[in-house]
């Protein structure tokens, strides 16, 4: 789905011009069990590597909510409301958005080239 929102931008910034030919090929190489770094749990507010992790959980949505920010990303963690800690927290213990990402069963691209031939 990451990809359909490129193009819309890239249409968008092309104004008049057609795209005559669009071709597309990727690969998931990074999100892998493979790359898991060394010592990782399976979910972030468990793991011991979580706090050097980019694709933390406890940071992109939990310090977010500990500062009173419940939109989006937030947001998108709990069916209901979502709109108190405990919640969130119980969220990020038991459903899909704490999981380690090296850990999910992702089958989406990680690398992806979309070469374009465009009418100038």
């Amino acid at each position: 789905a990451k990809s359909c929102h490129d193009f819309d931008l890239i249409n968008f910034w092309m104004g008049n011009k057609r795209c005559l030919q669009v071709s597309s090929f990727g690969h998931l190489s990074h999100f892998t069990k493979e790359n898991k770094p060394e010592g990782a749990g399976r979910r972030c507010l468990d793991c011991s590597v979580e706090p050097n992790c980019p694709y933390s959980a406890r940071k992109i949505y939990l310090e977010r909510a500990e500062k009173g920010a419940f939109h989006w990303p937030v947001s998108v963690v709990c069916s209901n409301s979502g709109s108190d800690i405990e919640t969130l927290t119980e969220a990020l213990r038991l459903g899909p958005y704490g999981r380690c990402v090296y850990d999910c069963d992702n089958d989406v691209v990680s690398h992806q080239v979309c070469p374009g031939f465009i009418r100038w």
